[in-house]
């Protein structure tokens, strides 16, 4: 519920509803992902080796969030290098900020904040909980290119270790 409540908070106090285009038919249409022109060359090659994921990733954003600014598939405090990933999609001034969990099988527990800038503050986004796909998606007002930082952590219910703990500065 709180994860809800946040979206559509920010959703509707910084862009108004974020819905999916209807088709003549009524069905939603998948958004058209461009790559930001300044995007590093991983964001690059992974969107042309990955298209209908990075369509997928931006259709949980919503309809505004078509330009794919950030994939980063390296993240640091991945134990074993392949657990998880961050993507972020440009869209009205903010940033679309999606943790996705990439192991095999049952929900994981996820944690992610999103931030402005290098420390957190009442301006970032959370959310966590166990989730099958993805933390997020969170909402940022850093603009298309601005500095933002992410922490995420990632473990497993039967386990209770974690995959991925760690913490990245995008563009900073």
């Amino acid at each position: 519920m709180k994860r809800i409540l946040s979206v559509l908070a920010a959703t509707t106090a910084a862009m108004g509803a974020l819905l999916t285009p209807a088709s003549a038919a009524g069905q939603p249409v998948a958004p058209k992902v461009t790559v930001a022109a300044d995007a590093d060359g991983e964001t690059r090659a992974w969107a042309a080796a990955n298209p209908q994921e990075a369509v997928a990733q931006a259709t949980e954003c919503g309809g505004n969030y078509n330009t794919l600014v950030y994939i980063d598939g390296d993240l640091p405090g991945d134990v074993n290098g392949d657990d998880g990933s961050m993507a972020a999609y440009a869209g009205g001034g903010l940033l679309c900020v999606i943790f996705k969990n990439e192991t095999p099988g049952n929900a994981n527990y996820m944690f992610l904040q999103a931030c402005p800038g290098t420390s957190a503050s009442s301006a970032c986004g959370t959310d966590d909980g166990y989730y099958s796909k993805f933390a997020g998606p969170l909402y940022i007002s850093q603009g298309t290119r601005g500095c933002w930082t992410a922490s995420y952590k990632m473990k497993t219910e039967a386990e209770d270790r974690y995959l991925i703990n760690g913490k990245r500065s995008y563009s900073c």
